[in-house]
């Protein structure tokens, strides 16, 4: 099996179906909410799989050549290159989508304090 095989097994179409509807859905939560700037969310978007899919390869290069702030991998210093970042997405765009990265629909959720779940509920 080739690693793009292992990785397809845990991001599949189903699931980046899902993560990009979801995504997009609480941004525009998060914009009728007002709990970011406007600014921030006034470039917003909507995100697609192929975004989504580099999106999750550039957290992944994240560990190969850790930086102290996330912003460095968009640096422009010499001190501390990774032109490999830019190239493939923006600081400001990979930030937003960071922000908005969300699994599920909070209007289907239950509120539950989970402090209340018994050991045996969560697995």
């Amino acid at each position: 099996m080739a690693e793009i095989d292992y990785f397809m097994a845990y991001f599949d179409q189903e699931f980046m179906d899902h993560l990009v509807a979801e995504m997009n859905r609480y941004a525009y939560s998060l914009i009728d909410s007002g709990i970011l700037p406007a600014s921030h969310m006034t470039r917003w978007k909507d995100t697609t799989n192929e975004e989504m899919y580099v999106f999750l390869a550039l957290c992944m290069m994240m560990k190969h050549s850790e930086k102290h702030v996330i912003q460095d991998y968009w640096s422009k210093d010499s001190l501390v290159p990774s032109p490999m970042f830019n190239k493939y997405m923006s600081r400001d765009r990979f930030l937003l989508l960071l922000r908005c990265l969300h699994f599920e629909n909070n209007d289907n959720e239950e509120r539950q304090d989970p402090s209340t779940w018994d050991s045996q509920a969560v697995s």
